[in-house]
């Protein structure tokens, strides 16, 4: 039976939380601090409260729910997942280790990933985004910004970059690579 409503008011001692697929329109995990994954995937959840309390969560996924705006301060958090919902804001305040931002299919039209030095993976396609700096993310090796509205794109500091698409961005003519960078797999498009 799919779960409507949950108290985890008493459950304190949980370390891993997945009620995926239920009808969840809010959850407070502010009780369950020795949380390290929380797996809330397709629910219709609007709200999540208390993420800033859990000091030990590294792997949040939030994908296919109804949120429009998700911003908490996290120093622990490795793995986002919030891709398919209506994010129109997101703000992970000193995620310093996080490693894989995932908010494909959502809302967005900037971006601030500059406090976030570890990032690796950014998948930012089917958004709005139309500038985004990347100067200090230099351990980026996956930077996915398919279908969006960028007008410039600076690739040239980082050099760990393995993979980038950034096709069917109509304003995006030119991109920005240092001279000896080489990329393997790069999706453009043809203006590009």
């Amino acid at each position: 039976n799919a779960i409507e409503k949950i108290d985890l008011s008493h459950n304190i001692q949980l370390d891993s939380l997945q009620l995926q697929g239920n009808y969840l329109f809010e959850i407070d995990v502010s009780t369950n601090k020795k949380l390290l994954l929380l797996d809330l995937l397709a629910n219709d959840l609007q709200s999540v409260y208390g993420l800033s309390d859990l000091p030990h969560l590294t792997h949040l996924n939030l994908s296919f729910n109804l949120l429009d705006s998700l911003s908490f301060e996290s120093k622990s958090i490795e793995v986002i997942l919030a891709t398919h919902n209506q994010l129109k804001y997101f703000d992970a305040k000193n995620a310093r280790d996080l490693k894989n931002l995932n908010l494909t299919t959502n809302a967005l039209s900037f971006l601030n990933v500059t406090p976030l030095a570890s990032l690796e993976t950014l998948l930012l396609s089917d958004n709005q985004i139309e500038t985004i700096n990347l100067e200090r993310n230099a351990e980026l090796n996956h930077l996915y910004m398919s279908s969006n509205f960028l007008t410039s794109l600076d690739v040239s500091r980082n050099l760990d970059l393995i993979g980038l698409k950034v096709d069917r961005n109509p304003s995006l003519t030119c991109i920005q690579v240092n001279d000896n960078q080489v990329i393997p797999t790069l999706s453009i498009s043809e203006y590009q």
